[in-house]
């Protein structure tokens, strides 16, 4: 999955821009229970600002264009985006076990706030863990069984883009 990562060079090196605005929306995240219904699986810690819907990818009237910079960055890059949130996972939480949404997506996550500490999401299946830093990104299959957690004392926020995965020449 590693041969997708050069598609989202032109998204990370716009790191500073999609700082600024999640600046500006950082107090609009809502809990992932409510924007995602996802069940008993979420805890509470965990929050984000949708920027395209969930799992289409579409605008979101009167949300995405918040985020503009961000968005058109997006969009060009990955045309064939599906959901794309900033997702916040508070200090000392834990996402239990589960599956993602069923379709030909594939995860990315761009570490844009990542503190120090015992952070990280494992696939299960695989048992691969992965391990957030700041301006880092990594690809997983988000329909496989994962869990994730932040067992430091901070916020640790992720850039999340669902993409279909080109054909790779």
């Amino acid at each position: 999955m590693n041969e997708y990562l050069k598609l989202f060079k032109p998204i990370e090196d716009k790191i500073p821009v999609i700082k600024r605005e999640l600046n500006k929306v950082i107090n609009d995240m809502v809990s992932c229970k409510d924007v995602y219904d996802w069940g008993d699986f979420a805890p509470d810690g965990w929050t984000a600002f949708p920027i395209f819907s969930y799992p289409e990818g579409d605008k979101i009237e009167g949300i995405t264009e918040k985020v503009p910079l961000t968005a058109r960055i997006i969009k060009h890059a990955i045309p064939n985006h599906g959901t794309v949130a900033l997702s916040r996972l508070s200090g000392d939480s834990y996402i239990k076990p589960h599956c993602g949404f069923q379709g030909d997506f594939l995860r990315y996550h761009l570490g844009i706030k990542v503190p120090k500490g015992d952070l990280g999401l494992r696939v299960i299946e695989e048992d691969k863990i992965y391990r957030w830093e700041e301006g880092k990104s990594f690809i997983f299959d988000d329909r496989k069984e994962h869990e994730a957690w932040n067992y430091s004392d901070e916020d640790r926020i992720v850039l999340i883009i669902d993409f279909i995965p080109p054909v790779i020449k």
